[in-house]
């Protein structure tokens, strides 16, 4: 049974502190008594706090399962108190956990897997240029070193000279797919 009007996460901490509340125990309490069974039931005062006031949601079940046991057991006693089966409260924890979880990326709206996308070979003109581009750029040990240990985009200043020589040498030619490159490449 939902309490209503509050949000799925802050269900077991409104239930757990009407139930604490007609328990007449004390956060202190409770981890006195958890103490005092056996075996221990370790309760911590910031979680006991945290899920009191719904902060969190209580992750180990046992753990949560002996709260409940504990409180229940106190609630009896009071008339009118309506016992939630231990049961009904984990499942009340198990939905404010998973309502607590992020959730994964939705899934796209086609089951059919997404056809790779279509690789185009290489125009014949393109292949040329890139020979004719190596070849026009100086062959020097330095050079290389440089291209090879310095990011892609950027020329060593010492080498800037060279590199543009070769761009103005093929600013001229035109190849209809890789137009762009020669002007984004060669400024």
């Amino acid at each position: 049974m939902p309490v209503v009007g509050v949000h799925r996460a802050q269900q077991p901490a409104a239930g757990l502190n009407a139930l604490r509340s007609v328990s007449g125990y004390s956060i202190q309490q409770i981890i006195n008594l958890g103490e005092q069974q056996v075996p221990r039931a370790a309760f911590k005062k910031a979680s006991l706090s945290d899920w009191f006031n719904g902060r969190a949601v209580p992750g180990d079940a046992a753990r949560f399962r002996r709260l409940v046991e504990l409180l229940e057991a106190r609630a009896e006693r009071s008339p009118g108190h309506h016992a939630r089966t231990v049961r009904d409260w984990e499942q009340l924890r198990k939905r404010a956990r998973d309502e607590s979880r992020p959730r994964p990326a939705a899934a796209p709206a086609s089951r059919t897997p997404a056809a790779p996308p279509q690789q185009l070979p290489p125009a014949p003109g393109d292949t040329a240029k890139a020979g004719r581009v190596l070849a026009a750029l100086p062959p020097g040990a330095p050079w290389l070193r440089s291209l090879r240990t310095n990011p892609t985009d950027r020329v060593h200043i010492t080498h800037s000279a060279a590199f543009d020589n070769a761009c103005d040498r093929l600013r001229a030619e035109v190849v209809v797919a890789s137009s762009t490159f020669s002007s984004s490449v060669c400024r």
